[in-house]
C-alpha cells in the first residue's frame, strides 16, 4: 500500500502544465510632446522583432502578447518602452532628445542652440573629425560628412590644397569658392576678380590645408541666404566657419597621440613589355608603306650595330647596338668586335615612379581653464610621403590660445598660430607633361 501511494505522488508531481500567451492586436497614436502633433513614420516594434510604422495620422496597429514590450522610436526623439497589458488602445508621447537641441552652433556673429536655428547649417564637431580614421588635413576630415557640400582635393599629392563647393558651382567664369572664416579671421576669395582669385586660390587652399585638424573644435557651413544676410555679397557662395579649441574648466589636461598610415596605388595599368613593344613598332614601320605609302630603310629595332662615320669611314670606337625584339628576351650587355658595349634592357616605368606612401603624425597638447580664463598650447608634426617617389609633405604647427575674463563683459586673449609646411611636389595633374602620363607613354 505504501508503494502505491508513493507511485501516485510521483505521477502527480510530474504532471505537465501547459499555458498559452494571449495574443491580441494593440493600436494607438504617437505624438510629439512639444508640438502635440502626430509623428509620421515612427517605428513601433514588439519583443519578437515585428515592426510597423505610423501613418499620416500617427496611428499604428501591431500584433503582440500580454507582458511583451513595445519599443517606439523616431529620429531625434527619445525611445519609449511600454509594457503590454490588457489595454488595447495606447497613446504614446515622444520627447525630443535634449542633447541634440542643446548643441551650440556657430552662425556668424554669435552662437545659437539648434532649437533656435532656422537657417541651413551643417556642422562637424571635433569628435567626428577625429573618430575612426584621423585625417591629417581638413579636406579629408570633411569629405562625405555634409549634405550639399562637395569637398575636393586639388591634387593627389601630399599637402595639396582643397576646394569646397556649396550646393554646386554657381558660375563658370568667376570664382565659386565660399568665404572661409578661421576664429573670426576671413579668407575672402569670392570678392576677388576671377583672374586674381584663380591665381590665389591655391594659396588659400594650401593655407587651410595647413591647419591641424586636432586643433579644430567645430566646422560650420552656412548654405543658404542667411550667409548673405550676415556677410553680404562675400557670403554669396556660402560660408565655412572654423572654430579652434580652447582650454576647458577643470584640471590640467595633457594629451599625446600618434597616427600612422600606409598608402598604395589603386591598380597598375597594363602595358606592353619590351619584347611586345619592339615587335609592335617594327610592325608599324613595315605596314606604313601600305597605309601611308612610305617605305622604310631600316627597322626601328633592327638587331644590328651602328657607327658614326667620317667621310664615309666608320668610327669603330662609336659603336652602339640597336637591339631586335628578341634581344629583350635575353637582356644584358652586347659587345662587338671592337670592344664597344651596349646594355640591352627594358624598364617598367610605373615601378620606377611609384612607391608605398607612409604617413606619421604626432600631436601634443596641454590645456586647462577656470572661471577666470583659459589656456591651451599644442604642437603637431606631420610627415607624409606620397606614392610617387620624391614627393612628400612635412608640417610643423604650433598654437597658443590664452584668455582672461577681466569683467563679465570683457575678455582679453591671444590666439597665435605658427605653421611651417614644406612640400616636394611631383607634377601629376598636367595632361601634357605629367609624370604619370609620361610613365605610360615612354618607350
Amino acid at each position: 500500500m505504501m508503494n502505491k501511494i508513493f507511485y501516485a505522488c510521483l505521477v502527480a508531481g510530474f504532471t505537465p502544465m501547459i499555458t498559452f500567451a494571449q495574443k491580441f492586436q494593440v493600436s494607438g497614436t504617437v505624438t510629439n510632446q512639444q508640438t502635440n502633433l502626430a509623428i509620421v513614420g515612427a517605428t513601433v516594434r514588439n519583443g519578437a522583432g515585428q515592426t510597423t510604422l505610423t501613418d499620416e495620422k500617427g496611428s499604428f496597429k501591431l500584433n503582440t502578447t500580454i507582458g511583451d514590450n513595445l519599443y517606439v522610436s523616431f529620429l531625434g526623439m527619445e525611445t519609449r518602452v511600454l509594457k503590454v497589458n490588457d489595454q488595447q488602445v495606447l497613446r504614446v508621447v515622444l520627447k525630443p532628445k535634449q542633447d541634440v537641441l542643446d548643441e551650440v552652433v556657430v552662425v556668424g556673429y554669435g552662437k545659437v542652440k539648434k532649437r533656435d536655428l532656422s537657417g541651413a547649417v551643417s556642422q562637424v564637431k571635433a569628435s567626428e573629425i577625429l573618430a575612426g580614421n584621423p585625417a591629417p588635413s581638413i579636406n579629408q576630415a570633411l569629405q562625405g560628412r555634409m549634405a550639399g557640400v562637395t569637398v575636393n582635393q586639388n591634387d593627389g599629392a601630399p599637402g595639396a590644397g582643397i576646394s569646397i563647393n556649396i550646393r554646386g558651382t554657381n558660375s563658370f567664369s568667376t570664382n565659386s569658392q565660399p568665404l572661409y572664416i578661421v576664429d573670426g579671421i576671413p579668407y575672402d576669395m569670392a570678392s576677388m576678380p576671377s583672374s586674381t582669385a584663380n591665381e590665389n586660390n591655391n594659396q588659400t587652399a594650401n593655407a587651410l590645408a595647413s591647419i591641424n585638424p586636432n586643433d579644430i573644435e567645430s566646422i560650420e557651413v552656412l548654405k543658404d541666404a542667411s550667409a548673405t544676410a550676415i556677410y553680404g555679397s562675400r557670403g554669396a557662395n556660402g560660408v565655412v566657419i572654423i572654430t579652434t579649441k580652447r582650454g576647458e574648466n577643470g584640471n590640467e589636461k595633457v594629451e599625446l597621440n600618434a597616427n600612422f598610415g600606409l598608402a598604395t596605388r589603386g591598380r597598375k595599368v597594363k602595358m606592353l613589355g619590351p619584347y611586345e613593344y619592339a615587335n609592335y613598332i617594327n610592325e608599324q614601320a613595315i605596314n606604313s608603306k601600305y597605309y601611308d605609302g612610305l617605305g622604310y630603310q631600316i627597322l626601328p629595332y633592327p638587331g644590328s650595330w651602328s657607327y658614326q662615320t667620317v667621310n664615309g669611314e666608320p668610327i669603330t670606337s662609336s659603336g652602339k647596338y640597336q637591339p631586335a625584339p628578341e634581344d629583350f628576351l635575353n637582356q644584358g650587355v652586347r659587345t662587338d668586335q671592337y670592344g664597344n658595349q651596349t646594355l640591352v634592357q627594358g624598364a617598367d616605368w610605373q615601378d620606377e615612379i611609384y612607391q608605398n606612401g607612409f604617413t606619421q603624425e604626432y600631436n601634443l597638447s596641454v590645456s586647462g581653464g577656470s572661471e577666470k580664463g583659459w589656456h591651451m598650447f599644442s604642437g603637431n608634426f606631420l610627415n607624409q610621403s606620397g606614392i610617387i617617389k620624391k614627393s612628400d609633405y612635412q608640417r610643423v604647427a604650433l598654437r597658443t590660445n590664452i584668455g582672461r575674463k577681466v569683467r563679465s563683459w570683457l575678455e582679453l586673449g591671444a590666439n597665435i598660430n605658427y605653421t611651417n609646411g614644406l612640400t616636394n611636389f611631383a607634377k601629376s595633374n598636367a595632361y601634357d607633361y605629367g609624370i604619370i602620363r609620361s610613365a605610360l607613354i615612354f618607350p
